[in-house]
This record gives structure tokens, sequence and C-alpha cells, in this order.
């Protein structure tokens, strides 16, 4: 009989968190504190896996002191402002190096990923990962770097 409490004890607690959200960011952390807490990698551009090419695993970084934003495409590296507040957030104008990016693959994903960042209007961190929205749908996702 307590085995059955305590199991409907933490079935409560998981509707009641998944009903709430749960927590959008660790240790009762603001999502835009969190979301300006270390290095960003890429994991999936319009749900698209991304690995790592020969140049790098793409990521970003936010400078909140700086409103600046900086990063690599996996090819090139880029820097420019940004602004984020409560759930919005926006990139740009980018500056960007101009490296050939002769991997095609990796082409494609520095062109959407740039295209994204400047695109993005919103954002949502869920689970630890950031996913950043473009007129609400979710087209890239990021974790924490290791």
């Amino acid at each position: 009989m307590r085995v059955v409490r305590l199991l409907t004890a933490a079935v409560a607690t998981l509707v009641v968190a998944t009903a709430c959200g749960g927590p959008s960011a660790p240790g009762g952390m603001e999502p835009g504190a969190y979301i300006e807490q270390g290095r960003w990698d890429l994991r999936t551009i319009d749900e698209l896996r991304v690995t790592a090419t020969g140049d790098g695993q793409p990521w970003f970084r936010l400078s909140p002191a700086e409103g600046r934003v900086e990063g690599s495409t996996g090819c090139n590296t880029f820097n420019g402002p940004y602004h984020a507040g409560g759930t919005s957030v926006g990139f740009g104008p980018l500056a960007v190096t101009r490296r050939a990016c002769t991997d095609p693959a990796a082409a494609d994903v520095e062109q959407r990923m740039l295209e994204v960042l400047q695109e993005a209007d919103t954002y949502q961190i869920e689970g630890g990962v950031l996913q950043l929205r473009v007129r609400g749908s979710i087209r890239m996702i990021f974790a924490p770097a290791r």
C-alpha cells in the first residue's frame, strides 16, 4: 500500500510539473539569464542533425555585458549585436569571415545557421536545450557545450 501511495504521489508531481511546463532553465534560473550562460553547440537545424565538420562544431556564445554574440558556423566565425528579453531574441547584423567552405554539407549548415540566426524572434529552453524559433517554428536546437 505504501508503494502505491508513493507511486501516486510521484505521478501527481510529474503531472503538475508537466502541466505547468516544468522548469525551463536549471536551478530556477530565469530563461533570459540562462541563454546568456556559456557556449551553445548546434545539434539540429531544420530537424537535420548537425555534426562537427573538419573546422569544428557550429556554436555561439552571448556576451551580455557587451550585448554581443560570437560564434562559428563550422566554416567561418561571426559576431554582432543581439538582444534577449523574456522569450524574445534577435541577432544581427552579423559580421562573418569569408573563408571558403569546401564541404557542401558544411556550406549548407553555414547558410542555414546564419539565415536562422538573423530571422530568429523567440527562443525556449526546455530540458536544458535551447530552441531558436522563427515565427513559432523551431528552426535550430542547441545544447550546452560539454
